[in-house]
């Protein structure tokens, strides 16, 4: 996201219409690597698996909360948020089959 905004900037500091036509190709590439950086993360928020990831399976459910809003990476939000999504469910579970026997 960076490089686009730094392509947006020398697109509009250049003067040189030949110059300006080439970095306009690098924007459109650019553009079209992070619209399929989107589609990569949208589908893995839609699929909404529950996993437990390795890394953050010790954790209980309010840590894992406060190392969500601690991250930065949103692939490391996307695995809290899947560990989050787990362990509620394996409780939800445990709960309720306790609750029918």
């Amino acid at each position: 996201m960076d490089n686009i905004k730094k392509l947006i900037n020398n697109i509009n500091n250049s003067n040189n219409i030949s110059d300006r036509i080439d970095l306009i190709k690098q924007l459109n590439k650019e553009l079209l690597d992070e619209k399929e950086n989107q589609k990569k993360i949208q589908k893995k928020v839609d699929e909404n698996n529950s996993r437990l990831s390795k890394k953050y399976k010790s954790l209980s459910i309010s840590e894992l909360k406060e190392e969500f809003n601690k991250v930065k990476k949103f692939s490391d939000k996307i695995k809290i948020y899947e560990t989050i999504n787990f362990k509620i469910n394996d409780l939800e579970k445990n709960l309720f089959v306790d609750i029918n026997i």
